[in-house]
């Protein structure tokens, strides 16, 4: 299978997540599904990842983290496998060239390989089910005194 003929699958946020995507590696941050985050994305790598997010309908990228910050063009090897799939929600040009982005997060997936690596990396993904909360007598007790708590000390204010 080629990357242009690739398929839809798994729905993360109710939204059809493709198997490939161009990667996005981020330094010091890590994006959890639901999580919305602004970047700013500099480096000419993360700049073509974030261009073919946008000039997809999807607006759809791989965000991964890089294992060591100061790494200026990451190998695959220094990249952590498994990051989230996220949105590309509002994008800003900056005066120096580069962009801020504001990135939703959807779902987790696991890098299974690599495609490309010129102009950016195209990865090919598996989809990380997310397993269902056992539901127990126990678990809603807890869950119901932890929100009771919380109110609570919501309502002492600034006194905290």
């Amino acid at each position: 299978m080629s990357i242009e003929d690739e398929s839809q699958r798994t729905e993360g946020a109710g939204q059809e997540i493709p198997d490939v995507l161009p990667l996005l590696p981020v330094r010091d941050l890590v994006v959890f599904p639901y999580m919305i985050a602004p970047l700013r994305v500099s480096r000419p790598v993360s700049l073509d990842a974030v261009n073919q997010a946008l000039a997809t309908e999807q607006r759809m990228c791989f965000i991964v983290a890089q294992r060591e910050s100061t790494e200026e063009d990451p190998k695959p090897s220094s990249l952590y496998r498994t990051g989230t799939v996220g949105i590309v929600m509002r994008m800003r040009k900056l005066s120096d060239g580069g962009i801020k982005i504001l990135v939703q997060g959807l779902c987790r997936a696991r890098i299974q390989r690599f495609l490309t690596d010129v102009p950016n990396y195209k990865v090919r993904l598996d989809v990380l089910e997310e397993l269902p909360t056992p539901t127990t007598m126990e678990v809603e007790a807890l869950v119901r005194t932890v929100k009771q708590n919380v109110e609570r000390v919501a309502e002492l204010g600034r006194t905290v």
